[in-house]
């Protein structure tokens, strides 16, 4: 992500939102996010798409470290 406080708001934004998601954090000085969530309700492979799908798509990507 080039910008850190316009594309971070956003992201966290939409995924905060998303049922399931009880919170959503970036780190631009790792580049990674954490999130807590139901599993349950949403799976971290879910969580991933509605990453790629933010905006409507194509500008943000996401892959799981540990899966």
């Amino acid at each position: 992500m080039m910008c850190e406080m316009g594309c971070k708001g956003t992201i966290e934004k939409t995924l905060r939102k998303t049922a399931g998601v009880a919170s959503f954090d970036i780190n631009f000085a790792d580049s990674t996010a954490v999130a807590t969530f139901d599993s349950t309700l949403i799976s971290a492979t879910d969580i991933a798409t509605a990453i790629d799908e933010v905006a409507g798509g194509g500008l943000y990507t996401a892959s799981l470290l540990n899966e």
